[in-house]
């Protein structure tokens, strides 16, 4: 199914993960990080990731997704380059 809206998806994560609070993404525009279909990953997410020191935390937390369930850019990481590293843990026998 296509997307057809303008807007990005931004998922509904319930309550933020513990280590949000320390995030240099804390309290920026989440829209940022959520790239609508079609677009290129936000070169500005990926720098506020770059300066965050709790971006491993947030691509440890994201990881535990499925691959299905992938969007936007959590620790410094696109929905794709995430989906690459589950689909080689899931390779190597990992739990995803």
């Amino acid at each position: 199914m296509t997307r057809r809206d303008a807007r990005p998806f931004v998922p509904d994560i319930g309550r933020p993960p513990d280590f949000h609070g320390a995030a240099a993404c804390a309290g920026t525009d989440a829209e940022r990080f959520y790239p609508r279909q079609g677009e290129h990953v936000p070169r500005i997410a990926k720098r506020i990731c770059g300066a965050c020191p709790v971006s491993d935390e947030c691509l440890a937390w994201a990881l535990k997704f499925p691959i299905e369930d992938q969007f936007g850019i959590w620790g410094g990481t696109s929905a794709n380059e995430r989906k690459t590293l589950l689909a080689a843990r899931n390779r190597e026998g990992g739990v995803s």
